[in-house]
């Protein structure tokens, strides 16, 4: 009788440890829930915290050198400075510039990121999405490419390189040139329009920014780049 009895009592001491067992893991289950539940809210309601920090640490150079109005901008980038060029705000402006737009103060701020300075600061009349769709609007300028040397796979080569490095840029036309003994790459501005992108081409593959060079053909392109021994 007696060991029927604590057989018993062991059985039923199971059962209790076994139930207390799920039950903590059960309560576990519903705290990781939560916590997870809870991280997901959370990202949810601030979608996009880099974009805000990279707002603040903006604002926060430019408040280095000046007082800023009230609230938080939008910001705009500048992609394409000649579509602004008739517009004396942009007169001293490049591509990369960012450009603050405060709505309510209508006031809007060009800054130079990588000089650390401001640009020009005036009177914003238009809605500060109009403008940053506007600056932010990409628009390919067309480039033709000449191997001016020997190398075969120089014109693909190029062609990649300008496809990694520009955004604004497409390649319309890859050919070779009338020689093959080009020493340095030139940059032709074939339509006279695209002076500080062809001068960043020539900074890019340590070229010059020509005239067409006699017995070239010009191309259907904005731009031409003949390829150079000294690009290799």
């Amino acid at each position: 009788m007696l060991i029927w009895y604590d057989m018993a009592m062991k059985k039923i001491f199971s059962i209790k440890v076994a139930a207390i067992l799920l039950a903590l893991i059960a309560i576990a289950g519903i705290i990781s829930t939560y916590y997870f539940y809870n991280q997901y809210q959370k990202s949810l309601q601030n979608p996009s915290s880099s974009q805000a920090k990279q707002v603040q640490d903006l604002v926060s150079k430019i408040g280095r050198h000046m007082e800023l109005p009230e609230g938080t901008p939008t910001i705009a980038t500048v992609i394409d400075i000649q579509k602004l060029r008739t517009q004396s705000f942009f007169r001293h402006a490049k591509n990369g510039d960012k450009v603050l737009i405060y709505s309510q103060e209508k006031t809007a701020i060009l800054y130079d990121p990588q000089e650390d300075k401001i640009v020009e600061v005036g009177p914003v009349n238009i809605s500060s999405n109009s403008v940053t769709k506007k600056l932010n609007t990409v628009s390919k300028t067309s480039i033709a490419i000449y191997n001016g040397t020997s190398q075969p796979n120089a014109a693909q080569t190029v062609k990649q390189q300008i496809t990694d490095k520009f955004s604004t840029l497409t390649v319309v036309a890859t050919s070779n040139a009338s020689k093959n003994t080009y020493e340095k790459t030139l940059v032709i501005d074939t339509t006279n329009t695209h002076a500080a992108l062809a001068k960043q081409l020539a900074n890019v593959f340590n070229g010059d920014v020509v005239n067409l060079p006699l017995g070239e053909i010009k191309p259907n392109a904005d731009i031409l780049l003949i390829i150079g021994k000294n690009t290799h």
